[in-house]
């Protein structure tokens, strides 16, 4: 499976999830609840035959045989290089078997991620709240793309309003992004090297600030097949 593909299936569940969960919010109470419904929905939407690969588990006896293993996973254990411990993302879809298999084991936290995404379900608090109480999510997605554990990944912000309020006014706040490749990338056109990676998605206050600054280039919410990764701030061509 391509990364592009995962992120499709992704965008295409949270899509029809977010319908469902506006029409009748309550139906999910907690965030579990909102991890698992859309975990369900990424299973649904994938093909049947990219919906398990083959993988090894360390530490087993066998270890050295290859089992079938789900593509899509609920916090999973994930070593980041240079990190200070692993995390837990909250569902993530794996990629395929890598090139050195002999020293790679789904359940040691080195397998490839094609797509993360860390979920928050929040009652609505003012902007800077939200921002304090999601901020370390964003933090360790961003690790995984900086260090090349993931190709892309999503931070999901679903908010009601207060419980003091009639009605809930479910809304969600969702911010993609897509790991930087390569440490230095030349325009085509005008073979300037002020370049910048091109970010997708609801932006959240933090990514504003960044783009205010010149190192991210906002591409917009919608994502497809042929979106383009990079900006040229000097000729303003996109490819």
């Amino acid at each position: 499976m391509k990364p592009k593909d995962a992120v499709n299936i992704a965008e295409k569940a949270i899509k029809s999830f977010e319908e469902e969960w506006q029409d009748k919010p309550y139906r999910w109470m907690y965030e579990i609840d909102i991890q698992i419904g859309l975990f369900n929905e990424i299973q649904k939407n994938l093909k049947k035959e990219d919906r398990k690969i083959k993988a090894r588990l360390k530490h087993r006896q066998e270890n050295r045989e290859l089992k079938v293993f789900s593509r899509v996973t609920c916090e999973p254990y994930v070593k980041i290089p240079d990190y200070k411990r692993a995390i837990h993302p909250d569902i993530v879809i794996w990629g395929d078997q890598p090139e050195k298999l002999e020293d790679c084991y789904i359940n040691y936290g080195d397998w490839p991620i094609l797509w993360a995404c860390e979920i928050k379900y929040l009652y609505e608090k003012s902007e800077k709240d939200t921002e304090e109480v999601t901020k370390n999510d964003r933090k360790r997605l961003r690790a995984l793309l900086k260090r090349e554990r993931a190709k892309f990944a999503t931070q999901l912000i679903f908010l009601l309003s207060p419980a003091t309020t009639n009605n809930p006014n479910p809304r969600l706040i969702k911010l993609h992004m897509q790991m930087r490749e390569g440490t230095m990338k030349i325009c085509p056109k005008c073979k300037s090297k002020n370049v910048v990676s091109i970010v997708y998605g609801y932006p959240a206050k933090e990514l504003f600030k960044e783009a205010e600054k010149g190192k991210v280039h906002l591409g917009g919410c919608c994502i497809s097949n042929n979106d383009p990764q990079w900006y040229c701030k000097h000729c303003e061509k996109e490819w």
